[in-house]
């Protein structure tokens, strides 16, 4: 474990304010994003719903359970503190709170998995950024105001953001679906890529503009 030298101090971040966005955006768009990028993307549709004409929402959560606030809270402390984790302990706790354990059994793999995370630069100043911002407040009520199509997915093995919190995400946004895909955890999106392009296209291609159907949808799982 070792002080970050030179690093940035963490900073707020704030949201790009109304009126801001480039002049090339003139029309509604599909957006979406996985955790983080999840909450921009709810944003957004609520600051600016007329550039937002389908939602995705994949890893969400709607506000920090505890163990969310108690993780929260300590990533914070080690900005804080400016300590840097060494690569490889950082490469074991991403595998453990990033992947599902169904495919550990795969050496090889997981093998490769590690490797890949201990490659990884640390946290700068960016991530600290972004840190700030969590834990999260409840935003659930503020959601039921989204007017746009929305589908929420979440990960059947995600420990970061489990089914249950993407469940309240889609139970608050009017009409939203909601689907679990099997045998992945927060990185789903890199464990199975086919299963979650597959399900971005389908309801990306099935999509109406916001306010034609607004009956709750089903929930499914791949």
């Amino acid at each position: 474990m070792t002080r970050r030298r030179g690093a940035s101090p963490c900073t707020t971040w704030s949201p790009t304010s109304r009126g801001s966005s480039p002049s090339w955006i003139s029309r509604r768009a599909p957006s979406w994003g996985r955790r983080w990028g999840a909450r921009v993307a709810a944003e957004l549709a609520l600051t600016r719903p007329d550039l937002v004409g389908a939602l995705v929402l994949m890893a969400a959560r709607g506000r920090s359970d505890p163990l969310h606030t108690a993780l929260s809270l300590a990533e914070r402390e080690l900005d804080d503190r400016e300590i840097e984790l060494p690569p490889r302990y950082r490469a074991v706790v991403k595998a453990l709170t990033e992947l599902s354990p169904r495919g550990f059994a795969d050496e090889q793999a997981l093998t490769d998995w590690l490797e890949v995370f201990e490659l990884a630069p640390p946290p700068g100043p960016a991530v600290c950024a972004q840190r700030r911002l969590y834990p999260m407040p409840d935003r659930l009520d503020a959601y039921r105001r989204i007017d746009a199509p929305c589908h929420v997915i979440a990960f059947a093995d995600d420990v970061m953001a489990p089914p249950a919190v993407g469940r309240e995400v889609a139970a608050a946004v009017p009409g939203a679906s909601f689907e679990v895909i099997e045998g992945c955890g927060h990185l789903g999106y890199l464990e199975r890529p086919e299963a979650v392009n597959r399900a971005l296209l389908e309801f990306l291609r099935a999509s109406v503009p916001a306010g034609t159907d607004r009956s709750p949808r089903k929930e499914n799982r791949r």
